[in-house]
């Protein structure tokens, strides 16, 4: 108790105390709400961990990246860390929108911690560490992110506290960080090169920092080398795994097509001239479109303007940072020049090392979860540029002046952010969290607790991911069926009780005593000539993600033509009565 009470009574730990439990708030409150609806890279690992948890198996279908798999089939691949801590932590407890996202929170705010800690190491500052850690409380990556099972949350969390520990060993004692280092490198299957360029850089600051005997040298050098044979070996293996092969296509080599095709229509416009093969080739069109990638990570318009593309990662109206980040993150790189110039090399070279997977991936513009180590760095850095402005002011008085307008800047954007997350980003990312999935598997809920006997067919593109969307919104997938369902998963059959997911369009129009629910996008001709249906409309325009023939249980109200205003008021679907439900979110179109 003593020691307990000595912790306490330090302000340096009450104050660090206090940020870690601010920002835990700020990614849990009402967490069971916002983001309002799970995306498929989530519900993966969710699914996985309950299957784990009770089957002690991965989910058919869902192969796991490196371990061994005798499934019949497998539709994606996710790393086994991540799953394995989620199974461990909540795989027994109810699937809802709060428990599966928890974790993230946690691990979230460990890595604030680790940040606090290696900011203080580095500058020998507390005054910096202490900024940097209530910059990356209030961060818009961080916050976004950290509201979410996002791989990024435990990757990032497991290098942050691997580069500590390693910060704080000599000698052999280094090796404690390689158990953090690795859990960081399995927790996330698409930036393995960019963990790579950390794993190395980092060992080799320490040696110059700690010690420059030349008898530790071969330490380091053991350490990079059992880091590289991991990496070597993790490529061997995944190259072997099917899934893995297919997504090869997400890189971007000079190999592809596309970059022939370039060539030869670069070459057709062209003046014809021997100087064509020297200067238009697959070598300089790759290499152009590498660096364009991979200096697209160090986009303003990304960084602090309007973000990415994908919801999960991105605000898409604002950026990573705030922009007034942009400035100080300039005086913190020069800051740190002159405070710490191993430091600005290490910073430096972990910025420009483990960006290189950008430059390496033809999947949109990713980079928050792709690149997601130098953002940590990019933040301390913006932490350095506020403490050196503060502290090269002499006079108290407009220092204190300096520290309010600045604190007042950062509160307003703030606040900003907030504003943007909590009111407007539910409704024009709603498509990005798959909140019209959610709305599907309510109206099927609703439909077979009026009748059990009512049989449902939704027809999709993607049945098997619909499927483990209505497990997990009705919560459905638990001890007493999990078993029945993987055997079903395993043959493919996407069916629970008298409801139906498939890819398969029907043969003849559908049967009258049968709600049918379809995507626009199937394409089945049986289909697309029905009349008379109600829709599931996404909540930016009139546009319909679902359409429903033959409903019954909406059919008695007077359903409006798009979705009311009133509706965005209260995004918890299954809880609503039926007569607020049908009048919010299913809708019809007088022909």
């Amino acid at each position: 108790m003593k020691i307990f009470s000595k912790h306490f009574k330090n302000k340096d730990n009450l104050f660090l105390i206090a940020v870690l439990v601010f920002a835990f708030l700020l990614r849990v409150i009402l967490l069971d709400r916002f983001p309002i609806g799970m995306t498929h890279d989530e519900l993966n690992h969710i699914v996985t961990a309950k299957s784990l948890f009770f089957e002690h198996t991965f989910v058919p279908g869902t192969g796991p990246a490196v371990l061994p798999t005798n499934m019949s089939y497998s539709t994606v691949t996710i790393p086994e860390v991540s799953s394995i801590i989620l199974a461990t932590l909540i795989g027994g407890l109810p699937l809802s929108l709060f428990t599966s996202r928890i974790v993230g929170a946690l691990f979230s705010v460990l890595s604030i911690w680790a940040i606090y800690y290696i900011a203080l190491h580095i500058t020998k500052k507390r005054l910096f560490a202490q900024i940097t850690i209530l910059l990356m409380a209030i961060n818009p990556w961080s916050f976004l992110l950290g509201r979410t099972m996002a791989e990024l949350n435990f990757f990032v969390a497991f290098f942050l506290l691997g580069f500590l520990v390693l910060l704080k060993s000599k000698g052999w004692g280094i090796m404690r960080a390689l158990p953090f280092y690795l859990l960081g490198f399995f927790s996330y299957t698409g930036g393995q090169i960019s963990f790579l360029a950390f794993m190395i850089t980092t060992p080799i600051y320490h040696y110059f920092i700690s010690t420059k005997n030349k008898k530790n040298l071969k330490i380091y050098a053991i350490f990079i080398g059992i880091v590289s044979l991991i990496f070597a070996g993790y490529v061997f293996v995944t190259l072997q795994n099917q899934t893995f092969k297919s997504r090869g296509a997400e890189l971007y080599l000079p190999n592809q097509p596309e970059i022939a095709d370039t060539v030869n229509e670069s070459r057709k416009l062209s003046i014809q001239t021997p100087f064509n093969n020297l200067f238009i080739n697959k070598a300089t069109v790759y290499a152009n479109g590498f660096i364009s990638k991979y200096i697209n990570t160090f986009s303003v318009d990304f960084l602090f303007l309007k973000g990415e593309a994908r919801a999960i990662f991105s605000y898409q109206t604002h950026g990573t940072f705030y922009l007034i980040d942009l400035i100080f993150i300039v005086i913190g790189l020069s800051s740190l020049f002159v405070i710490n110039r191993k430091g600005w090399i290490l910073f430096l070279a972990i910025i420009a090392g483990c960006s290189v997977t950008s430059g390496l991936s033809v999947v949109e513009s990713s980079y928050s979860q792709r690149v997601g180590l130098i953002y940590p760095f990019l933040i301390m850095l913006s932490g350095i540029g506020i403490a050196t402005i503060i502290t090269e002011v002499k006079q108290k008085k407009l220092r204190i002046i300096l520290s309010i307008a600045i604190t007042l800047l950062y509160l307003i954007s703030l606040a900003n952010l907030m504003h943007i997350y909590f009111i407007r980003f539910p409704i024009y990312a709603s498509d990005g969290w798959f909140f019209q999935d959610r709305v599907l598997t309510s109206y099927i809920k609703k439909v077979s607790m009026a009748n059990t006997e009512t049989k449902v067919v939704v027809y999709s593109v993607e049945p098997k991911i619909i499927f483990e969307e209505y497990l997990f919104y009705t919560n459905t997938y638990d001890k007493n069926n999990i078993k029945l369902i993987n055997k079903q998963l395993d043959i493919k059959d996407y069916s629970i009780g008298n409801i139906t997911f498939t890819d398969k369009c029907p043969e003849a129009n559908p049967n009258k005593d049968t709600i049918t629910i379809f995507e626009g996008s199937m394409g089945c001709y049986t289909l697309s000539s029905l009349t008379d249906m109600v829709r599931i409309s996404r909540l930016k325009d009139v546009h319909a993600n679902y359409h429903i023939y033959n409903d019954q249980l909406c059919n008695n109200f007077k359903l409006n033509s798009y979705i009311p205003l009133s509706a965005y008021n209260d995004f918890s679907v299954e809880k609503q009565s039926l007569n607020q439900f049908c009048l919010n979110w299913v809708t019809k179109i007088e022909e």
